[in-house]
């Protein structure tokens, strides 16, 4: 049976979720794994944009952490950083080129972007209450398990 011949559903039944056939076809209810509807639902429902955040008291507690909680939390934030950038480059560049079932890749493309989101709420956390962002954004040039971290899910995403 050819492309053109099959119906949707024998279309929407072939499919896999990694390494699949190409079908094109893109479609809410004409779907394979109808629990992505419901994740789908609830990734947009979560999703919040660091221009809802005030930062104003965040600064004043901050500063007035004692010098060992105030590193704690840049390096909180040095790893969060670090981590989702990472996160996002092996979603797109090293997960994604697998996933051929539309319903996954959209869940998948939305996962990316969440973590973009996450980045830019870090960075805005790091420069509006660290006094030195490049303290924060450096740290894993500065601290050996942070930087064999970063190290190691990197090697990850070039195994594939």
């Amino acid at each position: 049976m050819t492309k053109e011949t099959r119906s949707t559903t024998e279309i929407v039944n072939a499919r896999r979720i990694i390494n699949g056939p190409s079908d094109m076809l893109r479609a809410v209810s004409a779907t394979r794994f109808p629990w992505t509807r419901e994740v789908w639902k609830k990734m947009i429902a979560n999703t919040w944009f660091v221009e809802n955040l005030t930062l104003t008291r965040d600064v004043a507690e901050y500063d007035s952490l004692e010098p060992g909680q105030q590193l704690a939390i840049k390096r909180a934030l040095g790893f969060l950083s670090n981590l989702d950038s990472i996160q996002v480059d092996n979603l797109t560049t090293n997960v994604m080129t697998f996933i051929t079932d539309p319903t996954i890749a959209q869940l998948m493309r939305r996962q990316a972007a969440e973590e973009d989101i996450h980045v830019e709420t870090y960075s805005a956390i790091v420069e509006t209450v660290i006094r030195d962002p490049m303290a924060v954004y450096d740290l894993y040039y500065h601290m050996e398990a942070l930087a064999k971290k970063n190290d190691f899910i990197v090697a990850q995403g070039q195994i594939v």
